[in-house]
């Protein structure tokens, strides 16, 4: 219903196991799409019976050639992999909603993390303003296999942060379709903009730094409080009255000499 109310009526529907896709095989080889979008599953009770009956699938790796990703029970990391590998190789693009834990846990999701960052096909880590999207803080991740050797963009090698809070300060749906707050936030994003409390371009080498951390917060820099501003006014006042000092000084030892020159001649 959702999808005829915005002009898709030739979607295929398919109901089943979202770890055994069945309708998304061809074959032996799992289905390559040009454009993914999806969102995790991230109730509790979702995920304990999806541990339960779907997840021995990835162990073996039927679908995933990321040989070194072990998914063992964890789910969220067994969809992005599933995910990642539904998009076309060197053209295709995910975007997907993750749980915002998923960013900066251990184990399982810093070596997916890892791997999406070290294989260069990860663009970038959106935040969601929690009344958005659900009571718990969530992600965008933006991945682009056109990143990829041989890809159009695989001259890209950095990673976008943004914080959508402050691209996204609406009162209500009606208000954020009228503003269309997601156009400077894409613009932004395609220019590679880095601008204090809104975005962030990082580099490969500052991620692996930051030890494969994927929070937004832990690279879009805040907005300088007016206290902060205050002192650095200060700071500046301090520094300018400093070299009019250092410039005083240095008239009043000119002086001196030529006095004590003119104390010596009589």
């Amino acid at each position: 219903m959702n999808m005829v109310f915005h002009g898709i009526d030739d979607a295929k529907i398919y109901v089943g196991d979202s770890l055994r896709p069945s309708n998304l095989v061809e074959g032996k080889n799992l289905k390559r799409f040009d454009r993914v979008v999806a969102n995790l599953p991230t109730n509790g009770i979702q995920t304990t019976i999806l541990a339960e009956s779907g997840v021995e699938l990835f162990e073996k790796d039927l679908y995933s050639p990321w040989a070194n990703v072990k998914v063992g029970s964890n789910v969220l990391i067994a969809f992005l992999d599933l995910l990642v590998n539904m998009t076309m190789p060197v053209d295709g693009r995910l975007v997907v909603v993750v749980p915002e834990t998923c960013l900066a846990k251990t184990k399982d999701e810093w070596m997916f993390r890892r791997l999406l960052v070290k294989e260069n096909i990860l663009d970038a880590v959106i935040s969601l303003p929690k009344k958005k999207v659900a009571d718990r803080s969530s992600a965008i991740l933006v991945i682009d296999r056109s990143r990829e050797s041989g890809g159009k963009n695989s001259g890209n090698s950095d990673v976008m942060f943004i914080d959508a809070n402050e691209y996204l300060k609406v009162d209500n749906e009606a208000s954020m379709e009228e503003a269309n707050p997601w156009k400077p936030l894409l613009s932004d994003l395609h220019k590679r903009l880095s601008k204090a409390e809104f975005s962030y371009s990082s580099s490969v080498d500052e991620i692996e730094l930051n030890n494969f951390n994927l929070t937004v917060s832990s690279y879009v820099r805040p907005a300088k409080s007016h206290l902060q501003k205050l002192i650095e006014e200060d700071q500046i006042s301090i520094d300018r009255l400093k070299k009019k000092l250092a410039v005083l000084d240095t008239k009043i030892a000119d002086n001196l000499r030529l006095l004590m020159s003119s104390d010596n001649e009589q």
